[in-house]
């Protein structure tokens, strides 16, 4: 799947499970745009994850554990974004859904010492970066259209 052409304009969304090292390689040897979904690999590999431009999203989930409280507070903002994981991740008595994600803002702004305001731009521009990161790769792979 990363060596098909039409994989440069997308943004991956990737569990890396278990094989942290190996998808974390395969990703950067295919430089492609991907986020590493709930990610709850060791910092020695997400440090590596980031010096290959990749994105972590987070959930409410990784909030509540020490780990990934841990990992969240270990990563640079800049390469956040957030997630639900719904159904698999509770919000109160019912499965996580994106209207909870104004919540998971607030408790990611608590966990990064900042303005919830702050927090909430910091996402949408991480966001933005993503999705122009994989426009602008995608126009740099594909080729050369002749204009009539």
């Amino acid at each position: 799947m990363l060596s098909s052409p039409s994989i440069a304009d997308r943004v991956l969304s990737v569990h890396a499970r278990g094989a942290e090292a190996e998808t974390i390689a395969a990703l950067t040897d295919a430089g492609v745009t991907a986020i590493l979904h709930w990610y709850s690999g060791a910092l020695k590999h997400a440090e590596r994850a980031l010096e290959a431009g990749l994105y972590f999203s987070v959930n409410a989930a990784m909030l509540r554990t020490h780990k990934g409280s841990r990992l969240i507070r270990a990563l640079p903002r800049e390469r956040v974004l957030t997630e639900t994981d719904g159904p698999y991740v509770a919000h109160g008595a019912r499965a996580s859904a994106p209207a909870d994600v104004p919540t998971l803002v607030r408790d990611l702004a608590g966990a990064w010492s900042c303005d919830p305001e702050e927090a909430r731009q910091r996402v949408w521009d991480n966001m933005s970066a993503v999705y122009g990161r994989a426009k602008r790769h995608a126009r740099a792979t594909s080729p050369t259209r002749r204009r009539v």
